[in-house]
């Protein structure tokens, strides 16, 4: 279902450019005010970040699994950092998230049972945490191309 083997040509560009993608985005988020970050969790994943362009210039979700291997998300908006929320979840591996259209995310996380768990705000509210199932055993990398579609790319036990 959400499945596609780390090992193919397609996936190593894949990851290689989301991690790229990754690096750059949270240099060029401490470069623009590392002063204004607000209280700081000790992450246990690499920052996922997306750039929200629906809610004005310059702003940026990021997520983490924190040190209660739950979700954690801050945000960059109006020149300054919201503060790290916990989303919860029982994670084991970093988030890849993606938006389909605006005001919507879509967060993936490999969950405790190692399988593919789906949160997502709607422009209003998080939904919560359920199961797509499968046996990952890496974190998800999804991205969308288009209203209502996302790809996750995981490898597997299979």
């Amino acid at each position: 279902m959400f499945r596609h083997l780390a090992d193919s040509c397609c996936g190593i560009k894949a990851k290689a450019l989301v991690s790229l993608c990754l690096m750059l985005g949270v240099v060029f988020l401490s470069l623009l005010a590392p002063s204004a970050a607000a209280a700081t969790i000790t992450a246990t994943s690499n920052p996922e970040c997306i750039y929200l362009p629906w809610y004005g210039s310059g702003a940026f979700a990021c997520f983490v699994r924190g040190p209660d291997n739950g979700l954690w998300e801050d945000l960059w908006m109006a020149g300054s950092w919201s503060g790290w929320a916990s989303l919860g979840g029982a994670l084991t591996s970093g988030p890849g998230v993606a938006s389909w259209g605006p005001g919507r995310l879509d967060v993936f996380v490999r969950g405790s049972d190692n399988g593919l768990w789906h949160m997502w705000w709607d422009g209003g509210v998080y939904h919560s945490w359920e199961s797509l199932g499968g046996v990952l055993t890496t974190d998800p990398e999804c991205i969308s191309w288009g209203a209502g579609r996302i790809d996750c790319f995981v490898s597997s036990t299979d």
